[in-house]
């Protein structure tokens, strides 16, 4: 035998070795990398691509945003009641440059040229100002603060009404991804609950355009982070209650809807504060704030004259607010049957729009995407035994609160977008329940069916909603 073989195996196996002690040290630095980390750099990177990727005005409302985000940022705090901004001339002109498209048209967008970019990055400020009509998406000037720091930069440094666009998307990433970044690093447990909703396509779209819905996203996620954390402390102080407050007040009026969220202070138990008397009153101050908030937005917004609700985009014929209200009132069950009829018809779209349906529902991203993100949360939702356990009361107020946000969701769009007395609901997208869609995710996080019982119950419950929806279709086909 040739001895030069045995100290061939001998430096083969000592390579084999290093290999396995390179290995173990790699995977013993995964083990620390924190997840925020990981978010932070890859929502960054992701963002940033999508907004020189993304042509301007291409995220849904994109250009009334914009729009609102400059009056803002000129000094106009609260949107015009008059449906007018008073705006650079060439701020106005900027979104023929870059016009929509089709909307929900699944074609190749016609018409947009990387070059047009570098012209319209020269071009100054114009100094003559116009007075047009402009859609309200959003009554709420705390959803453009981003988008105006941004603009107000470039006004203050004399860049381009493009280079403003640009800032403003970059502004609003910033702040969006912060907060999220923040509900990573304090959720005591199912952190990859915050991290998947947050990297959804749809959501990076959002968080890196002008609209205001990256704000009221990551609000809501950081809302929930941080009661959870209050929720595992033994002592809450009065500092925390109020940031919690404070949090509640701002981030959850965003948009209208989400004010069902604050149903998530309940998650604080009332031994971590002084007296039952003290947590008493916190929550019910809370829950008087936000519902004081909720009630001034639903109140305030100004109805558009007739002579201008033709340029402030279609509206739906027999659709008004007021009467919708109280026909809901006088048939509750008829609220909720459109809501499950609704839900129950379009859950698909709805999935879909949420995930990977980006600019004005053109771009489909693969469904094989979507299946991907829908196998990681199968894979991650059993969680790590290291963690916390969610516990019963936890479950209850997470999943009680989910369906109650997402039934104000459907009922503001009832009120607002939808025909009285109908049996659909119109105007939902998915991206509307982004906000509370950790809140499910966490509510089944870490369920362990420890006994047959419980896997034969599950069964049941699911086996039953499925024949019941099944026999209700086939009845509304026949009979009604």
């Amino acid at each position: 035998m040739n001895d030069t073989e045995p100290q061939a195996k001998a430096t083969e196996r000592l390579e084999h070795s290093r290999l396995r002690v390179r290995a173990t040290a790699a995977l013993s630095s995964l083990d620390r990398l924190r997840l925020e980390y990981l978010y932070l750099i890859v929502a960054l990177v992701w963002g940033t691509a999508l907004i020189v990727l993304m042509p301007p005005f291409q995220v849904p409302d994109e250009p009334a945003h914009f729009y609102r985000s400059w009056g803002l940022a000129q000094g106009r705090v609260l949107p015009p009641r008059d449906f007018h901004e008073v705006l650079p001339e060439n701020v106005w002109t900027l979104v023929a440059a870059f016009p929509i498209g089709a909307i929900n048209s699944p074609g190749p967008y016609e018409g947009y040229s990387p070059h047009k970019i570098g012209d319209l990055l020269g071009e100054e400020i114009s100094s003559h100002k116009a007075s047009r009509v402009t859609a309200i998406p959003s009554q709420n000037p705390v959803g453009y603060l981003p988008q105006a720091l941004g603009i107000e930069v470039a006004r203050v440094t004399g860049l381009s009404p493009l280079a403003a666009f640009y800032l403003a998307r970059a502004s609003n990433l910033l702040v969006a991804v912060l907060l999220v970044f923040l509900a990573l690093r304090i959720a005591p447990f199912g952190k990859v609950m915050f991290l998947i909703p947050a990297l959804l396509p749809v959501t990076v779209a959002e968080m890196a355009s002008v609209s205001p819905d990256a704000l009221a996203i990551s609000g809501a996620m950081f809302f929930t982070a941080l009661t959870l954390a209050l929720s595992e402390r033994t002592v809450v102080r009065t500092g925390q209650m109020a940031l919690v407050a404070a949090t509640a007040g701002v981030l959850l009026a965003i948009k209208p809807g989400y004010f069902a969220l604050a149903a998530l202070i309940f998650l604080i138990p009332p031994r971590s504060l002084p007296s039952r008397r003290t947590w008493a009153l916190w929550m019910s101050g809370i829950v008087a704030l936000v519902l004081f908030i909720a009630v001034l937005m639903a109140v305030t917004p100004p109805t558009a004259p007739a002579d201008l609700a033709s340029q402030l985009g279609p509206s739906v014929p027999g659709a008004d607010a007021l009467s919708q209200l109280r026909w809901s009132a006088a048939h509750p069950l008829g609220f909720v049957d459109a809501m499950f009829n609704t839900i129950g018809t379009s859950a698909s779209d709805i999935a879909f729009t949420m995930t990977s349906m980006l600019s004005w529902y053109t771009i489909r991203v693969s469904q094989v995407a979507g299946l991907l993100l829908l196998g990681l949360v199968l894979v991650l939702i059993p969680g790590l035994e290291s963690e916390p356990g969610v516990g019963l009361r936890r479950r209850a107020i997470l999943l009680g609160t989910w369906v109650a946000s997402v039934s104000m969701i459907c009922l503001a769009l009832y009120m607002a977008q939808t025909p009285v007395g109908h049996t659909f609901v119109y105007g939902i997208q998915g991206r509307y329940f982004t906000p509370m869609l950790p809140l499910l995710l966490l509510g089944l996080y870490r369920i362990r069916l420890r006994r047959p019982s419980a896997v034969v119950i599950l069964l049941l419950i699911v086996i039953a909603a499925v024949v019941l929806l099944t026999l209700r279709a086939v009845w509304f086909h026949y009979y009604q």
